[in-house]
């Protein structure tokens, strides 16, 4: 009886846990989305002030912008699987979405070490004759860039937690929750490397 009454309880509660921890992922999008909004407003004035070195964006990570696309398509192909019941397909899909992860990732530090060769730095440099250059429009590319990355890394160890629950079959339509909410963030993640590369390369 007691073992029955523990069950209905569980499976009473399990709903109000599920939204709970979609109104955790929900409000920390919402706090990134006003982290974002308050760089790139803090980098519109500073820019309206003056002394704003201009400097051409690494090709690089427009190129990242498709693999960042591509991967959350992968994501999508995931999920979809999930809904279906296709077990094997929702570990390919993963598996593709957290590759090409792992490449957007790659891409970014090689593109901070474009920037580094040409003499972008995230803190001032002395020139020759021994005067600072406080590039202050570097500074900001770097940082937006890499609190971004910061969401991606998340983003990645979140998914590495969906593969195994998929290696112990554990993803499926009665058990959407853990693949939803990692499909939510990581298009989120995606969505938001647009709207900044496109902000970082038209507002500079």
């Amino acid at each position: 009886m007691n073992a029955t009454k523990n069950k209905i309880a569980s499976q009473s509660t399990q709903p109000q846990i599920m939204e709970n921890q979609r109104l955790i992922l929900w409000c920390f999008l919402v706090a990134s989305i006003l982290m974002f909004g308050g760089l790139t407003s803090a980098y519109i004035v500073r820019m309206a002030q003056g002394n704003w070195y201009k400097f051409d964006i690494p090709n690089i990570f427009f190129l990242s912008c498709f693999v960042i696309m591509g991967s959350s398509a992968s994501m999508i192909v995931a999920y979809r699987a999930a809904k279906n019941d296709e077990l094997n397909q929702v570990k390919y899909g993963l598996w593709g979405a957290f590759a090409l992860g792992v490449l957007f990732f790659i891409m970014q530090i090689q593109g901070w070490k474009d920037l580094v060769s040409h003499d972008i730095f995230f803190s001032p440099k002395r020139t020759d004759n021994g005067d600072l250059t406080p590039l202050i429009s570097g500074s900001f590319f770097y940082v937006i860039s890499g609190i971004h990355l910061v969401h991606v890394i998340a983003g990645l160890i979140f998914m590495l937690i969906v593969l195994v629950k998929s290696y112990q079959w554990k993803v499926h339509k009665k058990n959407m929750l853990t693949i939803s909410l990692a499909s939510s963030f990581w298009h989120f993640v995606g969505i938001l490397w647009i709207y900044l590369y496109l902000f970082l390369k038209y507002w500079n």
